[in-house]
């Protein structure tokens, strides 16, 4: 079983179980230069990962568990560590996004979570 978890000044969460697909992408830092004459080159200057990870649903409590961690970057104005053993991904800092909130029900079970993690670094 594929496992994520997540560390802050909160502690460590391991989020909820993971579900297909999860997705790891690149994000290119690299420009195309084109000639006068049509040719192009290409200044390449880094990649970074990013993974996706999609739930279809998740309860409340899961929910506020990984939110807090969403909104703790925005407090420390640090970044959470990711770590995914699959991936051999230990302690990673990443940007974390998440989509909009869309409760689904009276015990206000959340439908269609979407969390993106961008790799980076820590700065000063």
């Amino acid at each position: 079983m594929i496992q994520a978890e997540l560390t802050n000044d909160l502690g460590s969460l391991v989020l909820p179980k993971l579900e297909v697909p999860l997705t790891q992408g690149t994000i290119e830092n690299a420009t195309d230069v084109e000639t006068l004459d049509g040719n192009i080159y290409t200044d390449f200057i880094r990649q970074k990962r990013q993974w996706t990870i999609s739930y279809s649903y998740m309860s409340e409590s899961e929910y506020n568990s990984v939110r807090a961690y969403y909104d703790q970057q925005f407090v420390d104005f640090k970044y959470p560590l990711l770590s995914i053993d699959f991936y051999t991904i230990s302690n990673l800092p990443v940007r974390m996004y998440m989509n909009d909130k869309n409760i689904i029900n009276n015990c206000a079970d959340v439908r269609d979570v979407v969390l993106t993690f961008r790799e980076s670094r820590q700065l000063p």
